[in-house]
């Protein structure tokens, strides 16, 4: 299992929705239109906190703590015994930049 992958991908979600319930307290809204509300910006909120955490971290690796993980995931192709490949998460170095 890869770990790194599935904190620096489980990280921005839960900030991102956290951020969102944050900004929505006090809005009154009905329920379906309060659910849309929290979906719709949640996942953008998500998407900006994951790319400008990404960002920063590409020019200071320190704010890798961001997303949740200094590691960075890497994957490689490797081929089972039918011959078929298929791809393998590996936890890379903190430099690695694929």
């Amino acid at each position: 299992m890869q770990f790194p992958a599935l904190i620096r991908t489980y990280v921005p979600v839960g900030v991102g929705y956290v951020i969102t319930f944050l900004a929505t307290l006090g809005v009154r809204v009905d329920g379906t239109a309060q659910t849309a509300l929290v979906l719709g910006l949640g996942g953008v909120t998500s998407a900006v906190y994951y790319t400008g955490a990404h960002a920063l971290e590409s020019r200071w690796p320190v704010f890798s703590v961001l997303l949740g993980s200094s590691v960075t995931p890497s994957y490689h192709n490797a081929k089972d015994s039918s011959g078929s490949s298929s791809a393998t998460a590996t936890s890379g170095s903190p430099e690695y930049r694929g």
